[in-house]
């Protein structure tokens, strides 16, 4: 039985449509001084901004604030599959600092949508792959209205072990 809440909402088979980041997103993203971004196994994604305090106290030191975001895993490794899983993760601790970083979180508007983009293998080649080496990358996507602005964040060359950026897992 329906209760009369969700017998006035419409119903339907669409997703539903992204959240585009609000005012105090950007200015957390903008005054972090560190920013993390990650994939869970579960494929969820999101951003933490994180402030130092002037001031630390016994209980704190630093203030958080998350924000959800689309995320996905483009493989270029021969033999993934569609239902392969992946824990994803990058971090940038100077982000005050990072001229990088600062000019994207520059270009952030509100209203608009970001995407983790983690690119598996992108960059690897046959010299890598003797040595046991990936070549994976991390995108940023905003999308804006109709455009769609691609900011690359990351390049890492790395072992397939904890510290790598992009993992698979069961």
């Amino acid at each position: 039985m329906m209760t009369e809440a969700e017998a006035t909402e419409p119903q339907t088979d669409e997703e539903p449509k992204p959240v585009g980041l609000s005012a105090m997103d950007l200015k957390a993203l903008r005054e972090a001084n560190m920013v993390s971004f990650h994939q869970t196994k579960e494929g969820q994604g999101f951003i933490t901004a994180t402030k130092r305090l002037r001031t630390p106290t016994p209980w704190e030191d630093e203030k958080r604030y998350e924000i959800r975001v689309e995320s996905l895993v483009r493989s270029y490794r021969n033999g993934s599959k569609s239902d392969d899983r992946y824990a994803c993760h990058y971090l940038t601790t100077t982000a005050q600092y990072d001229e990088h970083w600062r000019t994207v979180a520059s270009l952030l508007r509100v209203g608009d949508v970001l995407v983790l983009k983690w690119n598996e293998d992108a960059g690897s080649c046959p010299f890598l792959e003797q040595r046991n080496l990936h070549g994976d990358s991390f995108e940023l996507v905003v999308r804006r209205g109709e455009k769609t602005l691609t900011f690359l964040l990351e390049e890492k060359v790395n072992e397939d072990y904890l510290s790598r950026m992009i993992r698979r897992v069961r």
